[in-house]
């Protein structure tokens, strides 16, 4: 038996090539825009995760910070307001009332000092009465070691020689 050989039916195969090749095209096209999800699904996991770890590592630096943050004086910030203020200076002031012929200089003295408040913003306040205080405490520490020095009493030349360093 002689096999002969048919030439394939063409008719309509040229139109389904062009057929499968747009549907290759919108396939291939399809799977970029999938793959750039999926890309940027895992950019954000791995982002949310750093995020994630960063916030606890920062929890876990900042817990004791915090901890000692509430409990810890902070003599550099002042937190008084600018009416406490001037309500300590009424207090002085109300105490020093009851012998204004003594305390004549003090009370205008005091009086310049509660206008003076008046006047000024609080922010400026703040860091003022601030450096008020931190000038009340170093002469506060250093009349202590002069007084023990005045008795001579052995810390406060210890103390002396390390406040020097």
């Amino acid at each position: 038996m002689e096999m002969s050989e048919e030439p394939p039916k063409v008719e309509g195969l040229d139109d389904e090539l062009k057929i499968l090749k747009e549907k290759k095209k919108k396939l291939e096209s399809i799977t970029e825009q999938l793959k750039t999800i999926q890309k940027k699904e895992e950019t954000q996991k791995i982002l949310v995760q750093e995020n994630q770890d960063s916030s606890n590592n920062q929890e876990k630096t900042e817990s004791p910070k915090s901890e000692q943050t509430e409990t810890k004086f902070d003599q550099d910030r002042m937190a008084l307001s600018k009416q406490e203020i001037v309500d300590f200076c009424d207090a002085i002031l109300a105490k020093w009332a009851d012998d204004p012929t003594k305390n004549a200089k003090h009370i205008f003295a005091m009086n310049a000092v509660k206008t003076s408040v008046l006047w000024t913003d609080e922010e400026t306040l703040k860091e003022i009465w601030g450096e008020i205080l931190n000038w009340a405490f170093e002469l506060l520490y250093k009349n202590a070691i002069a007084q023990g020095k005045d008795e001579n009493l052995e810390w406060s030349h210890i103390m002396e020689k390390l406040s020097k360093r």
